[in-house]
C-alpha cells in the first residue's frame, strides 16, 4: 500500500511518468503501422 501513497503524494512525478509510458507505447504502434505500411508499398501493392 506504501507504492500506492507514493503515487497520491507525487502526482506530478506519476503523471509524467504515465505519460511518457503512453507517449512511447503509441509512438512504438505508430513506427510498427507505418513500417508495414511502407514495406508493403515497397512490395508492389498496399494490403
Amino acid at each position: 500500500m506504501e507504492i500506492l501513497r507514493n503515487v497520491w503524494r507525487r502526482k506530478l512525478r506519476s503523471t509524467l511518468t504515465i505519460s511518457g509510458i503512453v507517449i512511447g507505447v503509441l509512438a512504438l504502434t505508430t513506427m510498427g503501422a507505418l513500417s508495414e505500411n511502407f514495406n508493403a508499398l515497397l512490395d508492389g501493392g498496399v494490403k
